[in-house]
């Protein structure tokens, strides 16, 4: 909960050994309701207090070589293929000094509901080494879908120019990234020497077309009223060490107030008390399980709708229940220190009244 200055102070250089590999099984896990962390304080030699961070699963992302993708065809440069916590594939580029994104499968960006393969122009960088204090590094990448006109909403089909022979949505990356401390991380049962990387990112979105007389043109601008094609901004600081070669947590901010929303951050072999998947369906999940009262409900990967999380006991009685709107994810906190201590059940519910997952839950009294 704390950064601070430490007195003893050895300069922190991400190496070679932090980059992934082919046969790596990564592990994460997510905290989508994270308390306030010091993350803020810049410099040498910091100290970093993250124990709060929990989450109920770990999910293991397994390196496995680009041929083993669907669309491995489309990415013959690419060497290897990580399937993603949100569900499509990601191809990447292990270099000795770099790891880096050619493009991805399945990846919505436009939220059109397209399962199309994009194709960064240039490699994404994901991770570059040697990393340590004070390093930057800026650039803009294009993430390119090429679609048909089938692809385009009808509205705006018909007010193009012309009928393209070709199109294609693009996001546009502009991200500056900076080494803006280093020092040590506190995380659950070890500690990490570990730089702070300050990333911001400005994401535009774009429609272009052409034709066989006319060269790619951004129309983009046609429709300006449209949320379709707009520029949203990303924040995050991400602590990397040579112990892990995901980051030790990745902080992703509100771009205005800088409250963490989401934070990612590593597992640790000692602890055994977290699910591990490989693959994530519709589920809930309870934690911290057994509790002595304060709850976290974490509900994940469910189509946009609402959803009825209750509480019951070995009678088969309903002792709380509570409707919640779910967009892919959301985590809810909840004190159920008035329950009686003793065994109890969890079930999800959507709004047809089909169970999707029911649980035990363990309540204890101090």
């Amino acid at each position: 909960m704390y950064a601070f200055l430490i007195s003893a102070y050895t300069q922190t250089v991400i190496s070679t050994k932090s980059i992934p590999q082919l046969y790596d099984t990564l592990e994460i896990q997510t905290d989508k309701l994270p308390d306030k962390l010091r993350y803020d304080l810049n410099g040498k030699g910091m100290f970093w207090d993250f124990n709060a961070l929990s989450a109920p699963y770990v999910y293991q992302l397994i390196v496995q070589p680009a041929r083993f993708g669907e669309y491995a065809s489309l990415f013959q440069k690419a060497d290897a293929v990580i399937n993603t916590i949100e569900g499509y594939e990601m191809y990447a580029l292990l270099k000795p000094n770099e790891f880096s994104i050619a493009g991805y499968s399945k990846y919505d960006f436009m939220n059109l509901g397209l399962e199309r393969p994009s194709f960064f122009d240039v490699p994404y960088p994901v991770k570059t080494v040697p990393l340590e204090y004070q390093d930057h590094q800026n650039g803009i990448y294009n993430l390119y879908m090429p679609i048909t006109n089938d692809d385009i909403p009808s509205e705006i089909l018909k007010m193009l120019p012309y009928t393209p022979d070709s199109a294609r949505y693009v996001m546009e990356i502009n991200r500056k990234s900076s080494v803006t401390a280093d020092g040590k991380v506190d995380l659950h049962v070890d500690q990490y020497d570990a730089v702070k990387e300050s990333i911001s990112e400005v994401r535009t979105k774009k429609l272009e077309i052409k034709s066989q007389s006319i060269p790619w043109q951004d129309v983009s601008e046609l429709f300006s009223g449209s949320n379709l094609f707009s520029k949203d901004s990303l924040r995050k600081e991400v602590f990397w060490s040579n112990k892990t070669k995901v980051p030790v947590a990745e902080l992703f901010l509100d771009p205005i107030t800088e409250e963490i929303n989401q934070a990612n951050f590593t597992s640790h072999p000692f602890l055994t008390n977290s699910i591990k998947l490989k693959t994530l369906k519709q589920d809930i999940f309870a934690y911290p399980n057994p509790t002595l009262g304060k709850i976290r409900f974490n509900l994940i990967n469910l189509p946009s709708g609402f959803y009825d999380v209750q509480i019951i006991n070995l009678l088969g009685m309903k002792v709380w229940e509570e409707k919640y709107y779910v967009s892919q994810s959301k985590t809810v906190k909840l004190n159920v220190s008035h329950l009686r201590k003793g065994t109890y059940f969890y079930r999800l519910q959507n709004e047809q009244g089909k169970t999707i997952s029911t649980k035990r839950l363990i309540i204890l009294k101090p």
